[in-house]
């Protein structure tokens, strides 16, 4: 812990866990991919908090990703069956319809190709059995809230370049 008197306090700590294979694998491609083959691809950033959808959209355009938007998991399910997407980045828990709601229905899709696409979930949830949960709805992965951009644009880049 670091503390400066009327500047604030920064907090550090680790908690340990062990990598499985499937993320030390893509690490290891993203090290070797080059970013710049993002441009151009296409994600869907889901989202009811506007700031969030801010964030995203300015660590994506970084790499000339090209964004669509939607407030809830109802609006984007809509734009996914009217385009194509090379990732959903999505947020776990939204009002009318939530992440896990959302990647349950494009899991169930008939056109298989489409309902293949990656879907990343962007919680602030810690707890293993939630976790869990989101992953075994068909999510691909999780971003965990506060991310960084290297966070949140090497997870998207393992996935998209992969």
């Amino acid at each position: 812990m670091t503390s400066k008197l009327n500047v604030g306090s920064n907090f550090t700590f680790e908690i340990p866990y062990e990598l499985c294979d499937d993320v030390i694998n893509r690490q290891i491609k993203l090290v070797v991919s080059d970013i710049s083959h993002l441009a151009g691809k296409r994600i869907l950033l889901v989202d009811d908090n506007k700031m969030n959808v801010l964030l995203a959209q300015t660590v994506v355009k970084k790499y000339k990703i090209i964004t669509d938007t939607a407030c809830d998991g109802s609006e984007a399910y809509k734009l996914f069956e009217n385009n194509d997407y090379d990732l959903i980045l999505t947020d776990v828990q939204m009002p009318v319809m939530g992440g896990v709601e959302l990647t349950r229905l494009i899991r169930s899709g008939k056109n298989i190709k489409k309902s293949d696409v990656p879907i990343l979930g962007v919680t602030a949830n810690v707890i293993e059995e939630d976790r869990d949960r989101y992953l075994a709805a068909g999510m691909n992965a999780l971003v965990l809230k506060p991310y960084s951009e290297k966070e949140l644009i090497d997870k998207i880049a393992s996935y998209i370049l992969a």
